[in-house]
């Protein structure tokens, strides 16, 4: 009896040892953010709040939109992929305009965390003394030079909602695409490849012809001979004088739907400087959907790749079927096949037809 009451006592010892260790520290737990800001969260997360260009993506891509307690306003009113697969979104409280709300309109709704990306740690820490509420900072980066940025993001906010396993499954799907993407062309067979250009590339709204990217993803994954490449400018966007795209002469043009009307309009004022141009004389001028709208739509550039390869490599990409493979992206995604809405509403995936 001694004995089973000694034993006992050691069990209770060591059960409250054991609670003890698993008490959490004062907030919950900590975690390192993108910024190594060391932030304290609640063990348990019911709802969150996603500010500034991308976040919400990131989230939509993480099926973490059920947790959502408001949204910036913009998020509301713009036709995104996520917006079509979760019109729910719509309906959300607004917690401010874009590019980071308003503190007091967050704190109404009382999320436990706030995720932002584009945000200093000034503005990080300065956030969360207004508001009380622990703010994530995230790096949105691209499916380039940056991604693992961007995969670090998914992680982080996969560690923070219980979503880790899902983290995991976004990221393999995302170097399997562009694994796939990157082994159809041959990136040494540099001399019979067309020249290529992309122009009307929105960024911070809609532009026209000589608005480009000089890493133009879609381009870098199939190894095409992107013209604008050796323009030197930040966060791919950049803009070249007329006169240099008439000197290059791609052989193949790609115009970004975001800039149509505007080009429509810069053909219809100088139709001659597009005549000059050999794509345009000759009708090898295709459209594609907008890839930037409050920063990239990473399923938007994978989509793009797979049309631009079938026009410029129909033979390599032969078996792609776009309205498939389009469809098994987005739903990958965003769990909706949502490439039909986006092409009602935008066009693309065809040849330019003109003004």
């Amino acid at each position: 009896m001694v004995k089973t009451y000694i034993i006992t006592i050691i069990l209770i010892f060591f059960a409250l040892l054991s609670c003890k260790q698993k008490t959490p520290v004062q907030g919950g737990r900590r975690i390192t953010d993108m910024l190594n800001r060391t932030v304290e969260i609640p063990d348990s997360i019911n709802g969150i709040i996603g500010i500034c260009a991308g976040t919400l993506r990131l989230l939509a891509y993480m099926d973490a939109i059920h947790l959502l307690k408001g949204v910036e306003e913009v998020e509301t009113r713009s036709y995104k992929p996520y917006n079509l697969a979760y019109p729910e979104i719509a309906l959300l409280p607004i917690i401010g305009p874009m590019h980071g709300g308003d503190a007091e309109l967050i704190v109404t709704q009382k999320p436990d965390v706030i995720f932002s990306t584009y945000i200093s740690v000034n503005e990080a820490s300065e956030l969360q003394k207004k508001t009380g509420i622990p703010v994530i900072a995230l790096e949105y980066g691209d499916l380039g030079k940056n991604k693992t940025a961007l995969y670090n993001s998914l992680v982080l906010i996969g560690e923070i909602t219980g979503k880790k396993q899902r983290a995991d499954s976004l990221i393999a799907f995302f170097e399997h695409v562009i694994n796939d993407l990157h082994t159809r062309t041959n990136p040494a067979a540099q001399k019979d490849k067309p020249v290529v250009y992309i122009g009307g590339v929105s960024s911070r709204g809609a532009h026209g012809i000589t608005s480009t990217d000089n890493a133009y993803e879609p381009f870098a994954f199939i190894y095409a001979k992107n013209v604008a490449k050796s323009i030197k400018g930040n966060n791919h966007s950049v803009n070249v004088d007329i006169e240099q795209l008439i000197k290059w002469g791609p052989d193949i043009v790609f115009l970004d739907c975001a800039g149509i009307e505007i080009i429509n309009q810069e053909i219809l004022e100088n139709p001659e400087i597009f005549h000059s141009m050999k794509s345009f004389r000759d009708s090898l001028v295709y459209m594609v959907q907008p890839h930037n709208w409050y920063t990239t739509n990473f399923g938007t550039v994978l989509v793009n790749s797979y049309f631009i390869g079938k026009t410029i490599y129909p033979k390599e990409f032969s078996d792609i079927v776009l309205e498939e493979i389009g469809d098994s992206v987005y739903h990958y995604l965003l769990g909706r096949n949502i490439l039909k809405e986006m092409s009602n509403y935008y066009g693309g995936y065809s040849k330019y037809k003109g003004y």
